[in-house]
């Protein structure tokens, strides 16, 4: 294979050599037969080979400044070329960094929209606390509404005043202290009040005789706020009673009028404070229990 190749290639370079000979023999012939042309004096020849000449370094002349005419513009292609690469490399550089600053933009509308995300996540979570909570508050609300409706219903003291607690205690040390008050005050702290009467009754004796027996009742007063009031005050009672036996007292376990008793305070504490408060109003509670 190698053989074929150099002896094609050899070839190819001896066609070259006689071309190049064939072309230098026409040449030389042309210049014989130029040169034997003037000898013999063939004027036309010669004119024409003149004006074939002149033709030929016009041509020159025109190829020459047509060259330095394409050299010029090829000078001004090239600095523009070059002009061009550069306002190229500068739209490239701009759009690499226009690149960079959409892609931050991207990434920190991205983490925004994350956030807001998260936010919407937890603000969800906190409307559900608070629809809970709500409906723990209406539970709750219900319940009080029922404690308060049982309270208000429910039998939370021996009398009732819609007056404040400093008025009624007011009421009760100006009425227990005039002259004529069946009761005297006995001692007592702000919402606590000791009061004592002194009564005689008539007990069964000896066979049908009757004895009268000195009686001295002790009611500890206890005032409180209403637990949904603090307009309103409640009146609680703790009777005991003592019998006198000569300078003492001892214990009466047989007195058994105490809701009497109880009624007949109550009734002159009302008055009492009716006539201090025009305004004030008393509940109805019983006192039979």
């Amino acid at each position: 294979m190698r053989k074929y190749v150099l002896s094609f290639t050899l070839l190819i370079a001896l066609t070259g050599v006689a071309q190049a000979q064939d072309k230098a023999g026409s040449s030389s012939e042309a210049g014989l037969d130029w040169s034997k042309a003037l000898k013999r004096g063939d004027n036309s020849s010669v004119e024409t080979l003149t004006q074939q000449l002149n033709y030929y370094q016009k041509k020159s002349v025109y190829l020459s400044r047509h060259s330095k005419t394409l050299t010029k513009k090829l000078s001004q292609l090239d600095l523009k070329n070059k002009r061009l690469v550069f306002k190229v490399d500068e739209l490239r550089r701009d759009s690499l960094q226009l690149r960079k600053i959409l892609q931050d933009a991207l990434n920190d509308n991205q983490q925004l929209v994350k956030s807001y995300e998260t936010r919407i996540q937890g603000m969800a979570g906190e409307l559900r606390a608070l629809h809970d909570s709500l409906s723990d508050l209406r539970l709750v609300k219900r319940d009080m509404d029922m404690i308060k409706r049982y309270f208000d219903s429910a039998l939370l003291a021996k009398r009732e005043y819609t007056l404040p607690v400093y008025k009624v205690v007011q009421a009760l040390n100006d009425t227990f202290r005039k002259a004529n008050s069946p009761y005297q005050i006995k001692g007592g702290t702000g919402q606590e009040l000791i009061v004592t009467e002194d009564f005689s009754l008539k007990r069964p004796g000896f066979l049908f005789l009757k004895s009268t027996v000195h009686i001295q009742g002790e009611y500890k007063l206890s005032l409180k706020p209403h637990p949904f009031d603090e307009g309103k005050t409640l009146v609680d009672c703790q009777p005991s009673f003592q019998r006198k036996q000569g300078k003492s007292l001892v214990y009466d376990s047989q007195y058994g009028d105490k809701v009497g008793t109880e009624n007949r305070l109550f009734s002159y504490i009302d008055q009492a404070i009716y006539s201090n408060d025009l305004h004030a109003n008393v509940s109805s509670h019983s006192l039979h229990n």
